[in-house]
């Protein structure tokens, strides 16, 4: 519809009646121009190399959004070559002549409905190369018409007409076969030329030249066509040679994988499915060439966790497994006497302990032998190195991840080396295949060996055995992630706190005792009050918008008093048994409530005042582990202070930020 239509619709536009709504707009207008406007202030060989590397199908976008971008990429060498580029990268085929480039890539690569009856089709397989229309079977046998039989379902027309229009082919067969609209269509236009040269608008030359041109169009474009579908067909055959070659490459390490013994292994792509996203793409590489000896040496390694996890979870009598496991259980538990009992915070949980390699033999082979405590604990004197490996790997995964994340974002320039005291800072934020957010190396080790943490997030077998290989890193596997944007909160709320982020320790914030709640309006209608754990991830988590703009952080930090309140409602003695004495292991398993705890500590090890941590402990890492750990309160006058934190450079936040807080913290 042409301007003049439009100034003729009797649908007008509502008048605007309130000023706060023009304001609004205009506001939100002057946003998106500055936003789009980004692009057009870049240098022409920059926004040249951006184009490039973009789809087809985004370029088509970029086209439309104004007449700068319409001109450089569809009426300009420059154009012709990105066009071309993406078109190869994305392998479809050029554009046919005198097709408009934006109608040909979304026919081609988005558009998989019928383009008579809109039901899905198979895509490119449904798609007419000639006629440019995506068929499907029914609408295709009911609207083409062979050639034979045109005059006779349209009258006047001769083989001169059928020469003017595109024509296509049935697979198999030679006979032309038209598209019945567009016949109509072109009788309609050769009558209406008929018609000016009897009334003198025309000349018999301009139909002349009409239908040379014509002529000529339908043969430019019945050449691309057959050129597409060879072009098609090579690519069908291709991929199917190269489906059988790769079935062949599966099977070889189908009958690997049997050869050691994983014959329970039938189905490649049961196998794949399983496997994690970056392992998939390692291994993928690999499946472009013959599987050979070196080739499957360095494919075992990454394989060989999901194998041993399908043998593990294999069908098996699960009452054996489970009598075993209680057997391993109570191995495990004499071991832990013979230590200092904080060190349980951080031991591996029971689960990582059942992969062990001398244990998973004993829980996992041979069921039908029964099991005896005499062969568990020969294999108990591999716990010590285990355990060290398992710190030891654990720290090394977590190096690798933050200095691959810190190296990225700042550039391979001035690469950071990350050593192991960032581990121990408060501010080095770790997330584990979930929405919950860590902070320090001793964080993670404590929700590895809380049990049940452990327990509701899932971790399976396969988890721990990738755990005890850290070159599972370079396959492409991450157990964990470093989060830039939780390390720059952590980091921002030591310096308000009056603290030395580079210094910070998870314990510095703790000996703080205080608790904190987030200003934001919505958060304000429940005033929930959080320890500095939960509110770095509450910000984390909830504030998604945070993470896309510079809105500093509202959040208040509540008295000495007020805290006291709040740890009173928090742990209730009646409700909770998390603490053990320091001294003997009596309370493994065993878990007491803090008073009995510490009674037990006065009365069986004669200590007058018994510290935290130093003579009783809570067991249980309460700050990110425990439900419910965030409740309602109801503030009162001088019961908190503001601190709001602008995290101005959220790419590595080196420096300190920009810090406002009311008066000094109490």
């Amino acid at each position: 519809m042409d301007s003049s239509e439009n100034s003729g619709s009797p649908y007008k536009k509502r008048a605007r009646t309130s000023e706060t709504q023009n304001r609004e707009e205009a506001a939100n207008t002057s946003q998106m121009r500055t936003r789009g406007a980004f692009l057009t202030t870049l240098p022409l060989d920059v926004l040249l190399c951006i184009l490039e590397r973009l789809d087809p199908f985004d370029l088509t976008h970029i086209v439309q959004t104004n007449r700068a971008f319409r001109a450089t990429l569809l009426h300009s060498s420059q154009g012709c070559r990105i066009w071309k580029t993406a078109s190869e990268s994305a392998i479809i085929p050029e554009c046919p002549p005198h097709v408009p480039q934006v109608f040909w890539v979304r026919s081609f690569l988005r558009d998989w409905r019928c383009s008579q009856c809109g039901s899905w089709t198979n895509g490119v397989e449904d798609f007419d190369f000639a006629l440019l229309r995506k068929w499907c079977k029914r609408c295709r046998s009911d609207g083409l018409v062979p050639s034979s039989s045109v005059a006779t379902l349209i009258s006047k027309v001769d083989d001169q007409l059928l020469e003017l229009v595109i024509y296509t082919y049935n697979q198999g067969s030679t006979e032309r076969r038209y598209w019945k609209d567009d016949v109509v269509e072109m009788l309609a236009t050769c009558n209406r030329y008929k018609r000016d040269i009897r009334a003198g608008r025309r000349r018999v030359k301009n139909y002349e030249e009409f239908k040379a041109g014509r002529i000529l169009y339908v043969r430019a474009r019945t050449q691309h066509a057959q050129e597409a579908r060879d072009w098609f067909d090579a690519r069908r055959k291709a991929a199917k040679e190269l489906e059988a070659l790769y079935n062949r490459r599966y099977k070889q390490v189908l009958q690997r994988c049997e050869d050691l013994g994983y014959w329970f292994v039938r189905d490649i792509e049961d196998l794949n499915r399983s496997l994690d996203d970056g392992i998939f793409q390692y291994l993928s590489e690999f499946y472009k060439h013959d599987i050979t000896d070196y080739a499957w040496e360095r494919m075992k390694p990454a394989l060989e966790p999901c194998l041993l996890d399908w043998r593990c979870s294999w069908p098996v009598d699960q009452h054996v497994i489970s009598q075993r496991m209680l057997l391993i259980k109570d191995t495990y538990d004499d071991y832990k006497r013979t230590l200092h009992p904080i060190e349980w915070l951080r031991l591996p949980p029971l689960k990582m302990i059942s992969m062990m390699p001398a244990f998973r033999s004993l829980i996992y082979d041979k069921p039908d032998i029964p099991l005896d405590r005499l062969r568990c604990d020969e294999a108990a004197r591999d716990l010590p190195q285990f355990i060290s490996t398992y710190y030891a790997n654990v720290k090394d995964v977590l190096l690798r991840t933050m200095g691959e994340a810190i190296n990225l974002t700042r550039g391979t320039a001035n690469q950071m080396v990350v050593t192991d005291d960032h581990l121990a800072l408060a501010s080095s934020a770790f997330y584990m295949r979930r929405d919950d957010l860590f902070c320090s190396l001793t964080d993670v080790l404590e929700q590895l060996s809380y049990s049940e943490a452990e327990d509701r997030r899932g971790y399976g077998g396969r988890f721990w055995l990738q755990l005890q290989d850290p070159e599972q890193f370079h396959y492409g596997l991450r157990l964990f992630k470093w989060d830039r944007i939780g390390h720059a909160i952590c980091q921002n709320l030591a310096i308000a706190l009056g603290l030395d982020p580079q210094a910070t320790r998870p314990e510095d914030l703790d000996a703080l005792d205080r608790y904190f709640f987030c200003r934001y309006e919505h958060c304000m209608a429940e005033c929930i009050a959080m320890p500095w754990r939960r509110v770095i991830h509450h910000c984390w988590n909830v504030h998604a918008d945070y993470r896309r703009s510079a809105e500093p952080l509202r959040i208040s930090i509540l008295s000495g008093e007020v805290s006291e309140a709040v740890r009173r409602k928090r742990f209730p003695a009646e409700l909770l048994k998390a603490w053990s004495c320091n001294h003997c292991p009596i309370h493994l398993n065993n878990l007491q409530m803090q008073d009995d705890a510490v009674r037990h500590v006065q009365t069986e090890h004669d200590v007058v005042e018994p510290r935290c941590p130093v003579d009783f402990f809570c067991a249980v890492p309460q700050e990110h582990c425990l439900p419910g750990d965030s409740i309602a309160i109801q503030l009162e006058d001088d019961a908190c202070q503001d601190l709001i934190i602008e995290c101005t450079d959220l790419s590595w936040s080196i420096g300190p930020p920009s810090i406002h807080k009311k008066g000094p913290i109490q």
